[in-house]
């Protein structure tokens, strides 16, 4: 059983770039390099009201316009709309979708939970993407509360309102074979940044270190893991000839403007050796790969550790989503091309590492409580 995925984000400023990726706006093509053109005949767009058939910015404008109440003007830092992705696990949506009768059955479940928790008045965005690796939905709701006051807040609520939308939204997706994520562990299964990392992952090609051939039931290396493994070995000779030519260029470039910059051409020459050599060890010598990503790995797993107690100093937020945030922007640091839990657990002790991490949290929380006391 897979796990139903859930993420929703506050939007403050210009709803145009969230809009144009949403709707695959002509000309906006930079906001959904993931799709695939040749699957964009399967998205679909669901008009819940009238709002939906407008664009972004207009139809949260005019929802705020036809509900909004309150007698003061909104603060223009408000949040004005809030976003929502809803998914699961990738196999299990690919599942859901080889049967139309439950594809169909998974949209109107999810139509029916976020007009449940959030209005269906209040709904501005319904669509399916199917264009992308992992069939998803975009919602977009308006905060406005049942008395007509805008409150993103009010609306959200607090962590544990959150985990209890959760909790619903899993219950709702269980006759579809979705379960809940483990609660309280720091790890939330896909966050939309999450969902789209993953998809730039998929995109890219895989490290030297991260490449497996695979055998038949005989023993022999498969053809498709053979010509993966080709390409990667081309394109890294495409890269490595494209920046030597470069430097070569500029080495002659500066021998022309003036002999007594020959000095520089020798430690230009130098260094390219020395890259070269280090390309080498890289590339041929794993003791010397894993010892550098060790490195890089320590360095950045400081840098993460003052940023969870500054983060418990601030107080802002959930705590758990705030740490894995932090975890998933770091551990990219290190292997900006694996996933970052899979980096957590190879190069460090995850349970450990999580662990100290929220101790480090709630010492950054009690500084500031003990301060406040003073």
């Amino acid at each position: 059983m897979g796990y139903a995925v859930y993420h929703a984000e506050k939007g403050k400023i210009s709803s145009g770039g969230i809009g144009a990726h949403i709707d695959r706006a002509k000309g906006f093509e930079h906001t959904y390099r993931h799709a695939d053109p040749a699957l964009a005949h399967l998205n679909r767009s669901f008009e819940i009201n009238a709002h939906c058939n407008k664009l972004l910015h207009v139809a949260v404008s005019d929802r705020i316009g036809e509900g909004y109440t309150g007698k003061k003007a909104i603060r223009k830092d408000a949040v004005r709309y809030q976003t929502h992705v809803l998914t699961g696990s990738h196999q299990d949506m690919h599942r859901i979708f080889s049967n139309p009768d439950t594809a169909d059955a998974w949209i109107k479940a999810n139509m029916q939970f976020m007009a449940d928790e959030f209005g269906r008045e209040n709904i501005v965005r319904f669509v399916l993407h199917r264009d992308e690796k992992t069939p998803h939905l975009h919602v977009v709701t308006v905060p406005l509360t049942q008395d007509g006051r805008l409150s993103a807040k009010e609306i959200m609520g607090n962590r544990k309102a959150m985990q209890l939308r959760q909790d619903r939204y899993a219950e709702a997706m269980q006759a579809f074979g979705l379960q809940r994520g483990i609660r309280n562990t720091g790890i939330k299964h896909e966050s939309a940044k999450e969902y789209y990392a993953r998809i730039e992952e998929a995109m890219k090609e895989a490290r030297g270190s991260e490449i497996t051939l695979s055998k038949d039931f005989l023993g022999r290396y498969k053809k498709e893991s053979v010509d993966k493994l080709e390409d990667v070995v081309k394109s890294l000779k495409i890269a490595l000839k494209s920046k030597e030519d470069k430097v070569l260029q500029f080495a002659k470039d500066i021998e022309q403007t003036s002999a007594k910059h020959e000095y520089q051409i020798q430690g230009l020459t130098e260094k390219l050796q020395q890259a070269g050599r280090k390309i080498g060890v890289l590339l041929h010598n794993d003791n010397e790969r894993r010892r550098l990503l060790q490195i890089e790995f320590n360095k950045q797993l400081k840098k993460l550790s003052n940023d969870v107690y500054r983060l418990g100093q601030e107080g802002r937020g959930d705590k758990n989503q705030g740490i894995d945030e932090l975890i998933r922007k770091h551990m990219r640091e290190v292997n900006p091309e694996a996933n970052p839990w899979e980096t957590l657990k190879r190069l460090g002790s995850q349970e450990k590492i999580q662990e100290h991490l929220s101790q480090t949290y709630d010492e950054g929380k009690r500084s500031i409580d003990r301060g406040m006391r003073r």
